[in-house]
């Protein structure tokens, strides 16, 4: 996580305050998130992937301002001394579709696996699409759309589903649409003959990516150990976090794996000093974090932005 506190003192109402990631000199692609438009003050906890911690150690993350949609601070976010790489991705892209590890599918492709059949905590809070150009595996992937209190997933109906022990874990891959990042979203488990259910909330150590974006195929993986499993399984659900409003999500390769759970636990601490080096792609001729606008009325101004107290 990166906690940030930004000053900026750029006159008017039409300014916006972004994190992009790109080289000096080029524009450079918005991550998923902005500050508060137009304060001239903000604080608060940006989540950041595995991709754009990656960047942030390579220094090509920076603070862009703008003021009537032209930039006019660009600050570059450095380290203070060594700033640390995530660990490697222990994901394989190549290794997705036909993993080394055993499985049992529970959807793959545009189905779920049978005997299993599509099915849904409420037909009117959630919408399957399992056809999208979108996908790891087979010719497409599974979108799902639902609001709060809803969760959809495989039904084996009354004759459940027999888990082989061999297996440890549930796993999925998830992607958000264009756009989009985050889910608060979890696994449920119904049992047959069993009143009630046990659900898991996926939090950022169980997502191979920290957090899910429109960019990359994340990998999520839960211990089977976490859900009360005395009689067999009639549903396996994901479920729409009841404090979250609606969410859109694609979905491949939902199954159970041979693998065990193993959650994240690396941190670091990253101290991130003043926004530097940037103006527009050069480097400042003035003091760092400044640079001169030329406004209605002709005159030149100096404005400055400050990063401070930042840690990853």
């Amino acid at each position: 996580e990166l906690h940030y506190k930004l000053y900026h003192d750029v006159p008017g109402t039409s300014v916006s305050v972004s994190i992009k990631e790109g080289a000096p000199g080029v524009e450079g692609s918005t991550l998923g998130f902005a500050f508060p438009n137009g304060n001239t003050a903000a604080a608060g906890v940006f989540s950041l992937t595995r991709r754009e911690w990656e960047a942030l150690a390579s220094g090509s993350l920076y603070v862009s301002v703008a003021a009537n949609g032209n930039e006019v601070i660009r600050g570059r976010i450095v380290c203070n001394g060594v700033c640390s790489k995530p660990p490697k991705s222990a994901v394989k892209i190549g290794d997705i579709c036909k993993p080394a590890y055993g499985i049992q599918s529970i959807y793959s492709n545009d189905a779920f696996t049978k005997p299993a059949v599509a099915g849904n905590y409420d037909s009117t809070k959630s919408v399957s699409n399992f056809a999208n150009p979108n996908f790891l595996c087979g010719n497409t992937s599974w979108s799902l759309v639902f609001s709060a209190v809803s969760a959809s997933g495989a039904n084996w109906g009354s004759a459940g589903l027999v888990i082989d022990p061999k297996y440890k874990s549930i796993e999925f891959f998830v992607k958000n649409p264009a756009g989009k990042r985050g889910a608060n979203i979890g696994i449920t488990i119904t049992r047959e003959g069993v009143a009630g259910s046990t659900n898991v909330d996926i939090t950022p150590a169980l997502i191979d990516n920290y957090v899910t974006d429109d960019l990359t195929w994340s990998r999520v993986r839960v211990s089977l150990s976490k859900f009360v499993l005395s009689a067999k399984p009639r549903n396996i659900y994901i479920y729409n976090n009841y404090l979250s409003p609606t969410a859109s999500l694609l979905i491949d390769e939902f199954r159970l794996s041979t693998e065990e759970a193993v959650p994240i636990t690396e941190l670091a601490d990253i101290t991130i000093p003043q926004a530097s080096d940037y103006y527009n792609g050069q480097a400042p001729t003035q003091k760092v974090g400044d640079y001169t606008d030329t406004t209605s009325d002709g005159v030149a101004s100096e404005e400055s932005a400050v990063i401070e107290s930042n840690t990853l």
